[in-house]
């Protein structure tokens, strides 16, 4: 299941068009055929770089994942040769490019301190400007991006977090994943469901978190309830910024 890579069909209707921003689904039709920028972004969890697997796949082209810490160098100048190397290489190759933490690459020059915030900056919009392949850019921060490289993307999506319904319908997929010793318990189920409608802000990450948590420790069925399994997920949401105060959960 795509979800559990941090993404989720129903998540789609979480997607949030920036005002004149095509939809999602011109975006799959475009890179189809061979061409195309994105630029994906939310809160962690949200399912941006299990999006960009989904658009390559779809374009039945591979996908090359570029993180921050791969490209930028501490030597002068190396940050942007890496930057070049990744497009050119992605070219060479025929395949998608996924730009993570792209506020890494495209802050704002009007906010730069030092010379080569910039520089690194103009290098990535020329190598946008010019790649005729698909590009996807994934940012947790839109903020913090420079206003020229908006211009730069055929399409701005937002995802967002997960709303009431997306949350019940995840959380009724892990019970028949993860097959909790009362899965057939109504009562436990309806006061499971009723913790998890509270949990505001969860992500189809933190859903995934809680299965490779439990698959990982191999706990078995008879061990294993729904209020683990909700108090997991509240785990989650504690650690969230501006959520840690809140109390949820099973008493």
């Amino acid at each position: 299941l795509l979800w559990l890579a941090g993404w989720s069909h129903s998540h789609s209707s979480r997607i949030r068009r920036l005002p004149q921003s095509p939809p999602y689904t011109t975006f799959d039709s475009n890179s189809a055929g061979g061409q195309g920028t994105l630029l994906a972004y939310g809160p962690p969890g949200t399912g941006k770089t299990a999006l960009a697997h989904h658009l390559a796949e779809q374009a039945d082209r591979p996908l090359r994942k570029r993180t921050a810490s791969e490209l930028i160098s501490p030597y002068v100048g190396m940050t942007e040769k890496n930057l070049a190397r990744a497009f050119r290489e992605a070219r060479k190759e025929g395949a998608a490019l996924l730009l993570d933490e792209a506020d890494s690459f495209l802050t704002d020059r009007s906010q730069a301190r030092q010379s080569w915030e910039t520089t690194r900056t103009n290098e990535l919009l020329v190598q946008i400007e010019a790649f005729d392949g698909i590009l996807m850019c994934a940012t947790n921060f839109l903020e913090a991006l420079d206003p020229a490289a908006l211009r730069r993307f055929d399409h701005k999506l937002e995802l967002r977090s997960l709303d009431q319904q997306q949350r019940a319908q995840l959380f009724d997929q892990l019970i028949s994943r993860l097959q909790p010793s009362d899965a057939d318990d109504r009562a436990a189920i309806d006061t499971a469901h009723a913790v998890v409608r509270r949990l505001d802000g969860l992500t189809p990450g933190d859903f995934a978190t809680v299965v490779r948590g439990h698959s990982r420790r191999g706990t078995p069925r008879a061990g294993l309830t729904l209020q683990a399994l909700a108090n997991a997920l509240v785990g989650e949401h504690r650690i969230k910024p501006g959520t840690g105060a809140r109390r949820a959960g099973f008493a």
